[in-house]
């Protein structure tokens, strides 16, 4: 699983280089896609809280980039709500360099831990993900509807995208959209595609 590869390639010092090769393949694909006119696509790529740490980390994928025709905005940084970014000056300076480059940055898993109203408050976010936990029981349960919905109105006002993850029924989409949720992430639309048929998906339904 892709938490267990992740685990394995921190603890082998790999890390850095799988980044790099995950954030090219991004790129690559963008590139792909630009080149047979889809141009209105980002590409959200999940780092690492040990990525985050390598001080070259931004100025590298800023070379990544210029080796391909796309340009910082089309690139969305991925971080997960878990990790302690307040409490790295590393880190911070880094997340920093990141929105400085023009890169967007998004919060994963936003909800599922204490911080999250922390963060928002040291970082502005272009989207928060709500963590699948809270959309998986959306239906059944009432608790978690009042907290998306907060979620929602809450992004709303801080000018975020709201992404509600894990929504696999139309009616989890529907009741989301009732809250204001726009964004929808699940299979509900399509199980992880790899890029030839990602770009056969969007032409088909543009």
């Amino acid at each position: 699983s892709p938490p267990l590869a992740i685990a394995l390639a921190e603890e082998a010092g790999l890390i850095d280089r799988l980044g790099d090769v995950i954030f090219e393949k991004a790129c690559k694909d963008l590139q792909k896609m630009k080149s047979i006119g889809i141009n209105d696509v980002t590409a959200s790529v999940n780092v690492s809280v040990m990525q985050l740490e390598n001080d070259n980390f931004t100025s590298r994928l800023g070379e990544i980039i210029a080796d391909h025709d796309i340009r910082f905005t089309d690139i969305e940084i991925e971080v997960t709500e878990r990790l302690s970014l307040t409490r790295n000056l590393k880190i911070t300076r880094q997340i920093e360099e990141i929105q400085k480059s023009g890169m967007k940055l998004a919060m994963d898993d936003f909800g599922a831990g204490h911080g999250s109203l922390i963060y928002l408050k040291e970082y502005n976010f272009n989207t928060i993900k709500i963590d699948g936990s809270l959309v998986r029981e959306v239906m059944a349960n009432p608790t978690c509807r009042d907290i998306i919905s907060s979620i929602v109105s809450l992004g709303k006002t801080l000018n975020c995208r709201v992404v509600a993850e894990f929504v696999e029924e139309e009616e989890q989409r529907m009741l989301l959209k009732k809250f204001g949720c726009e964004f929808y992430q699940g299979y509900l639309f399509s199980k992880a595609l790899p890029i030839e048929e990602v770009l056969e998906y969007i032409q088909e339904n543009r």
